[in-house]
Order: C-alpha cells, then sequence, then structure tokens
C-alpha cells in the first residue's frame, strides 16, 4: 500500500535505521532447523529473539517521545494562536506547577497558592487566546518516566492531549488489510513479552517469525501515528510539521 506523504518526521527515520539491528540479528541467529538438533543453538537462538524483543520495545518507546518532541518543536516554532491549540495541550503545561502542592488527598494551601503565582507569571501567554504559542514543553508529557512501555493504549492517551481521540485506531485504519487488527495485538504482545524479560527475568518461547511478526507489526503502527499526528499538527499549525 502506497501513502502520500509529504515527508516523514525525522522520529520515523531515526526508527526505521534503529530497526535494522533487529534484522541483523536475525540474519544471524541459528535457523530453526539448527535449533532443533543443537540445545546451544536453540539457547543462543532464545537468547537473540529475547534482546530482539527488548531493542524493538526499546526503539518504539524512543520513536514516540521523539515524535512528541518533534510536535511540540513544530508548534513552538510556527507560534500558531493559542486558541488553535487543543485545551488538553494547553492546561497540561501548567499542571505539574499547578498541583505541585497537593499531598495525597490534603491540599498544603501556601505551597498550592504559590504554585498558582508561578503558573501564573510563567505561562502569561497560555490564558490569552489571541497570544502566539511558542513556549511550550514536552517534558510535562515525557520528562521523568511519564511515557513508559509504549503499549497501544498509553500510546493512545498521550496523543489525546494533542486532540486526537484514538490515534491508534485511525493511524491502523490507513491499512486497508483484512488483518490490521492484528498490528495493534502484536504491539501489544511485544510490550507485554519485553516487560516480563524484564521484570521477572523469566524465558518466555520466542520464535524467529514472533519477532519478524513484531518487526513487521510495530513499524506498521509507528508509519500510521507518524501520519495521523503529522495531519493533527498540520490542522494546528497549517503547515505540515515534518521536514
Amino acid at each position: 500500500m502506497s501513502f502520500h506523504v509529504p515527508k516523514y518526521s525525522n522520529a520515523f527515520e531515526e526508527y526505521c535505521h534503529n530497526r535494522h539491528e533487529v534484522i541483523e540479528i536475525l540474519r544471524v541467529a541459528p535457523p530453526d532447523s539448527e535449533q532443533l538438533t543443537s540445545p546451544r543453538k536453540r539457547e543462543l537462538a532464545n537468547a537473540l529473539h529475547r534482546g530482539s524483543v527488548m531493542l524493538l520495545s526499546g526503539h518504539l518507546e524512543k520513536y514516540v517521545e521523539s515524535l512528541v518532541v518533534e510536535a511540540i518543536d513544530s508548534i513552538n516554532t510556527a507560534a500558531p494562536p493559542v486558541l488553535r491549540i487543543p485545551e488538553p495541550l494547553r492546561m497540561i503545561q501548567v499542571e505539574d506547577s499547578l498541583f505541585s502542592g497537593w499531598s495525597g488527598a490534603q491540599k498544603d494551601r501556601k505551597r498550592t497558592m504559590n504554585s498558582i503565582k508561578t503558573s501564573v507569571s510563567t505561562y502569561p501567554w497560555i490564558w490569552n487566546d489571541k497570544d502566539p504559542c511558542g513556549k511550550m514543553s514536552g517534558d510535562v508529557l515525557i520528562g521523568e518516566n511519564k511515557f513508559s512501555n509504549p503499549s497501544p493504549n498509553k500510546i493512545k492517551d498521550l496523543f489525546t492531549y494533542f486532540g486526537i481521540e484514538n490515534v491508534v485506531s485511525t493511524a491502523l485504519s490507513l491499512y486497508e488489510i483484512a488483518n490490521r487488527d492484528l498490528i495493534e495485538i502484536k504491539v501489544n504482545e511485544l510490550v507485554q513479552k519485553r516487560n516480563v524479560i524484564a521484570h521477572t527475568a523469566s524465558t518466555p518461547s520466542l520464535t524467529r517469525q514472533d519477532v519478524v511478526d513484531y518487526l513487521i507489526n510495530s513499524r506498521r503502527l509507528v508509519r500510521g501515528l507518524d501520519i495521523i499526528v503529522g495531519n493533527q499538527i498540520n490542522a494546528i499549525i497549517g503547515n505540515w510539521p515534518w521536514r
């Protein structure tokens, strides 16, 4: 299928470059026929497959974070009127400082008032719909481990701040293929198996075909995300953002 896109993001180009290391790993992994006759080669192949899962999940996470930064940079460079910025994206810019005085279910009034004063003085532009919007930060969305383990649900939640109701479903709708639901299933599986490996030191059964499926479907998701997020930023700033 051919997508007519002015240009893909730098985040996408970097992702495509990075995923090639997993392709190289598969090239040197012992084939299934050799694993059947050699326990040692079977262990080696499984170790390489596990490493591939870790890398692929990491590259997907980095892509999403880089795309957020690139989207924010594009908005800041264009500096559209604040009115054109989705309200959730405006609010998240001040949310951290505004609620930094909250502790559990109790409020420290003094700290909360100081937070409000800081927010008002730091973000005066965000309250005026006609002011240019060129000082937003992506850190409020992805900094300090706010985004990790890039499951489709977490990706969907992240991009609601940009005014995209369900970025994953919308991205997958670009593919006119019968099994496009499999894309989300396989990306979920990739992240879940990454978590098992990372947090329990278990060795889930992984085949070469598993890794190939993760390679194909994570790239499909990334490609769709790049287009949908690009279209949304284009609607905000009036220009295609990926340059």
